[in-house]
């Protein structure tokens, strides 16, 4: 399969990708307002074990690139490291993109169980939606100088939501997991710190829009994830101190 088929495929979806985004919130509020609350523990855990074991295959199709890279930070310029139209990585990429739509689950379950529903929530749902978008958008793009970079965001996310929603599946069942979720958190914002690290070395390498774009989401993700450290776990122990 060519570059130049794999980008037609891409393009193809531009509609899909406006439906989404402009139905995102609308139908979350509308769900929130309107429909009664449903009692859906056991589609909750069967949710967040599906989600945990496709973020897993993914992280597996994409680890040995990623930690090649990581092991030599040089590599991350190096675009002959892999090819990206061989199948495994085709597939687990658009695996990648999709699980961005389906993480959108999340948002209707809390609302459909009348759970609080926060800005930060939709907005990380919303934007790495769209950032999907575009990392499929260039990725297949005959002329992208941005695969591993690429790679490594998508092995980075799944890894993480593997343990997140392994964590919320085991939730379902055993409520004292909870106690670690602090631990997740911080997880989280490791996760962006190495983003950013990774736009930095990147920089001369990538076109300024990905490196902008990148930068920005990631700067964002981590200041108002840290807001809710700083508010969830520093000032709630500070005020049980006083």
């Amino acid at each position: 399969m060519t570059c130049e088929v794999l980008h037609q495929t891409v393009l193809s979806y531009q509609s899909f990708y406006c439906v989404v985004t402009v139905l995102y919130i609308p139908i979350v509020f509308l769900i929130n307002k309107y429909i009664k609350k449903f009692n859906l523990n056991i589609a909750n855990m069967a949710w967040n074990g599906i989600a945990s074991i496709y973020s897993l295959i993914t992280f597996l199709c994409l680890a040995d690139v990623t930690l090649q890279i990581l092991i030599q930070p040089a590599n991350v310029c190096n675009d002959e490291l892999y090819d990206p139209q061989t199948p495994r990585i085709y597939y687990a990429i658009n695996i990648f993109f999709l699980s961005k739509i389906a993480e959108m689950i999340d948002t209707i379950l809390l609302a459909l169980r009348k759970k609080p529903i926060t800005l930060l929530h939709l907005y990380h749902h919303l934007s790495v939606f769209l950032y999907g978008a575009y990392i499929m958008y260039n990725l297949f793009s005959c002329s992208s100088s941005t695969h591993n970079q690429v790679i490594v965001f998508a092995c980075m996310n799944t890894f993480v939501h593997f343990i997140m929603y392994g964590y919320y599946f085991i939730g379902c069942i055993d409520k004292r997991i909870y106690k670690y979720a602090k631990g997740l958190t911080v997880l989280q914002l490791a996760q962006f710190v190495l983003g950013i690290i990774l736009c930095i070395i990147s920089y001369s390498c990538t076109d300024a829009i990905t490196i902008c774009i990148s930068s920005i989401l990631y700067f964002s993700y981590l200041l108002l994830f840290a807001r809710y450290f700083i508010n969830r776990y520093l000032k709630t122990r500070g005020s049980k101190i006083d």
